[in-house]
């Protein structure tokens, strides 16, 4: 899991995290998400961490490595239980696949938009920027982007 910040208009990697375990991955990734989408006021990674709450599950005898990703696998099943429910056959109870293709299909909209105002390259780029896009997310919708 890769942590990016924001150095005048350019985006670099702050920080790396690599998991041995995907449920704790998807843990970790969840908890700083909730974060970010709280609207605390972060402008630096060390408040980005002080801010984020991992929970964990405490037991005698039992380490938290043990039970925290318990939480995820109850999660899975409630999630599981309202797919039936609802009849849904093909989503995944993965917060950073669905997160990814929440972001893989803005960016088609985006391209779209820009395709259907008969915009070129050029000016794609210069509305993101104006519009201060981060370069990830900028470069995700120019490679959408079918025009001239």
């Amino acid at each position: 899991m890769r942590i990016y910040g924001l150095e005048g208009k350019n985006e670099e990697m702050v920080y790396e995290m690599t998991f041995r375990n995907r449920d704790l991955m998807l843990h970790v990734y969840s908890s700083l998400g909730n974060v970010m989408e709280s609207k605390a006021k972060i402008k630096t990674l060390a408040e980005l961490l002080a801010k984020t709450t991992v929970p964990v599950i405490k037991e005698v005898n039992k380490t938290t490595a043990e039970l925290t990703p318990n939480i995820l696998r109850k999660a899975e099943e409630g999630f599981e239980d309202w797919k039936k429910k609802e009849g849904l056959k093909d989503v995944e109870p993965d917060i950073a696949r669905i997160s990814n293709e929440i972001e893989d299909v803005d960016a088609r909209i985006d391209a779209l938009v820009f395709e259907l105002y008969g915009l070129d390259r050029k000016e794609v780029v210069t509305v993101l920027e104006s519009l201060n896009v981060p370069e990830i997310t900028r470069n995700n919708i120019l490679m959408k982007f079918g025009g001239a």
